[in-house]
């Protein structure tokens, strides 16, 4: 059997992204899936599912390099 990657629910996935210091709610993810711009996820009959390594991919592509002034701040 293929290794399977675990899978979140959106309230899971917010959690995981907070436990990890990337403060994030359930609807910010919702309405991410319905504007764009959020990490991408799979269907589950009508439940969206997301990977650790999207979650990952999507935390790296948001976040800025770090900087030591609020004026070298380059936001993404």
């Amino acid at each position: 059997m293929p290794d399977i990657e675990r899978r979140y629910t959106r309230t899971q996935a917010a959690k995981w992204l907070q436990d990890r210091g990337y403060p994030i709610a359930v609807a910010t993810l919702a309405k991410y899936a319905t504007l764009a711009g959020g990490p991408r996820y799979e269907k589950f009959g009508r439940k969206p599912l997301y990977t650790e390594s999207d979650l990952i991919d999507w935390v790296a592509a948001k976040t800025g390099a770090p900087v030591r002034h609020s004026s070298a701040s380059n936001v993404r």
